[in-house]
């Protein structure tokens, strides 16, 4: 929580939240009153994507693969966009997981692989 605004003797407080689970609790302990707020927490919560969980998906997938991978082939297994998988790959090599081959295209691959 931190203060993000005040006005004269009010102060306006700003507060993250993370994980799925936090948002469902915020929305069954606390919630909004105002119907538009409430969906847009509804929405959030139904859209909630797991960025770690996405990031051992991938993961697996180039772990389990015979071959280094482009983003392009990482893309059409797992049904995300390359963005996506892209963001996740350059956080992957920047924690030495993964390797990755320099070219046109560029390929990923794990030295670490599944048995």
């Amino acid at each position: 929580i931190r203060i993000q605004e005040k006005y004269d003797d009010k102060v306006i407080l700003k507060f993250s939240i993370y994980k799925k689970s936090n948002f469902e609790n915020f929305n069954k302990f606390i919630g909004f009153t105002h119907s538009k707020k409430h969906e847009l927490l509804k929405n959030i919560i139904d859209s909630y994507v797991d960025i770690n969980k996405t990031k051992r998906i991938i993961l697996d997938v180039i772990k389990n693969s015979e071959r280094p991978l482009t983003i392009k082939n990482i893309a059409e297994l797992i049904g995300l966009e390359k963005k996506t998988i892209a963001f996740h790959l350059c956080d992957l090599s920047k924690r030495n997981m993964i390797k990755k081959i320099e070219g046109k295209p560029t390929y990923w691959f794990s030295e670490f692989k599944n048995t």
